[in-house]
């Protein structure tokens, strides 16, 4: 009999048990898990160097990052806070560096360094992964009280605390759905927008670092907005800026199926009258140039400006000098508000979240135990939680982890 059974060795599964070990090291542990290797999106995020956690104590600031239920990653996010895991890892001989924006990686900029200290640390606490082990029934043992997990190669394991961590694998919404827990339909969060417009083929590749980017979609009143670095690619747009986007309206856009208008704004600190004024003395000082070959800000990548010329019919070779006064408003226009018909989504390299997931409704916030399963706990993406990009997920799996683990010790 174990005292923990937890399934799944992801982020948080893997964290939960390492933080149970470190709260009570007598406490029997063991996890399953249904592919051949631990800890994949660790090793995948960040493009290999794992973004780790994000680089802010403020509590508030952290809870922008969760787009729906913010409020229920407050107590957890205060508990186990990002300073609270770059610390834990610096005990384990991992240093940390935080970036611009606020992202925090390994210094040596390997998420493999991550993985191997987990699982170190695992084999040191003596807490066996049953690899390709995936659970396909968990009931409370009759007149037990105590879980009985089966998998697919027909093992058993029985357990006095069991905890799901299966990510956003069918699998775990499967368990949580038997064993009585409310669920909200999963929808992907974290994606790239389809935009089918033949004229960003040229454009693939160009990027821009700070845009503003209103999203309206049919049915919702009120826009999302989101600023940041924006990247054009030849299926559409990508870069910090869409991916919160996308993360913030997870939910409408896949009611939508991905159909939406989005408006991107290359110089949102100038005003349009500033962008108004430096077109006119574009036009007085270079009448005779082709409007192609001169731009009015330094910020606007010239194959972006050339996309705002053809998206407004001004052609190429046209002279500064017979550009209109209507056709100087539809530039202003087009700087601050080129519009883009998203029509589907595309995937962000294998870094994918969900949102949905087990409601909180269902569990005990500050321990994120069952209400109505005692003894039955959830942590890290299974829940209805997601965060934007930037290490805010991989911070609610430690922080949830973290809950589940000082609940469960002390539940002994």
């Amino acid at each position: 009999m174990l005292d923990v059974l937890i399934i799944g060795a992801g982020a948080s599964g893997c964290f939960t048990a390492l933080r149970l070990k470190e709260e009570d090291p007598s406490l029997k542990v063991a996890i399953l898990e249904r592919q051949s290797h631990a800890l994949q999106k660790v090793k995948v995020s960040g493009g290999g160097r794992c973004n780790v956690t994000q680089d802010s104590e403020d509590v508030a600031y952290l809870l922008k990052h969760y787009p729906r239920q913010h409020k229920q990653v407050k107590g957890q996010l205060k508990a186990f806070s990002p300073n609270d895991m770059r610390l834990w890892l610096k005990h384990h001989f991992v240093e940390t560096v935080a970036e611009a924006d606020g992202r925090v990686f390994p210094k040596s900029n390997d998420s493999q360094e991550i993985i191997e200290v987990f699982l170190n640390e695992l084999k040191r606490y003596n807490v066996p992964i049953h690899y390709n082990e995936s659970a396909v029934s968990a009931e409370r043992n009759a007149g037990e009280d105590a879980f009985h997990v089966v998998t697919q190669t027909g093992n058993d394991f029985h357990a006095k605390r069991l905890v799901l961590s299966t990510g956003s694998q069918e699998q775990g919404y499967r368990l949580a759905e038997s064993l009585g827990l409310p669920l909200t339909p999963l929808v992907p969060s974290l994606f790239t927008f389809c935009v089918k417009d033949d004229r960003l083929h040229a454009c693939a590749g160009v990027s821009l670092d700070a845009v503003e980017l209103t999203l309206n979609i049919p049915h919702i009143a009120k826009p999302f907005k989101q600023n940041g670095a924006f990247l054009l690619t030849h299926w559409g747009v990508s870069g910090p800026a869409v991916l919160k986007l996308s993360a913030q309206s997870a939910v409408e856009l896949y009611a939508s199926k991905y159909k939406a208008t989005l408006f991107v704004d290359a110089l949102p600190t100038q005003t349009q009258d500033v962008t108004r004024l430096a077109l006119l003395g574009v036009q007085a000082e270079n009448h005779k140039r082709d409007v192609k070959n001169i731009k009015p800000h330094e910020a606007l990548p010239w194959r972006y400006w050339e996309l705002i010329l053809e998206q407004l019919n001004i052609p190429l070779d046209k002279k500064w000098c017979d550009v209109s006064k209507k056709e100087l408003n539809q530039l202003v226009e087009g700087i601050h508000h080129l519009a883009l018909a998203v029509d589907g989504k595309g995937v962000f390299k294998e870094e994918f979240v969900t949102a949905g997931g087990v409601d909180a409704d269902g569990l005990h916030l500050q321990t994120l135990e069952a209400k109505h399963h005692a003894h039955l706990y959830v942590v890290g993406e299974l829940l209805n939680v997601d965060g934007m990009t930037g290490g805010f997920n991989f911070q609610h799996c430690w922080a949830s982890a973290n809950a589940a683990a000082v609940a469960i010790s002390s539940s002994f």
